[in-house]
């Protein structure tokens, strides 16, 4: 598969509800999705596969399932909240 433009491809990645030390993270921060980049378009500047993103919260993406894993399409400008 090959991305055209500035669209990501991104997996959800399940986010830990306690650290390792036992401490319980309250449901705001939990609650967050984050997901990581498969795959990249060719026009994309500042994020690489391999990086984990936050998505907006209304920002819906397209759904795809891609080498059996459901997936997302978002567009780098419009849909990316944060890239660590």
């Amino acid at each position: 598969m090959k991305l055209i433009g500035k669209k990501i491809l991104v997996e959800k990645v399940a986010v830990e509800t306690t650290t390792a030390s036992g401490l319980i993270i309250p449901n705001g921060i939990a609650n967050r999705e984050e997901y990581k980049v498969l795959l990249v378009g060719n026009k994309v500047e500042n994020i690489k596969v391999g990086d984990m993103v936050i998505k907006f919260r209304f920002s819906d993406g397209i759904p795809i399932v891609y080498e059996d894993k459901k997936c997302l399409i978002l567009n780098e400008d419009s849909d990316i909240e944060l890239v660590f």
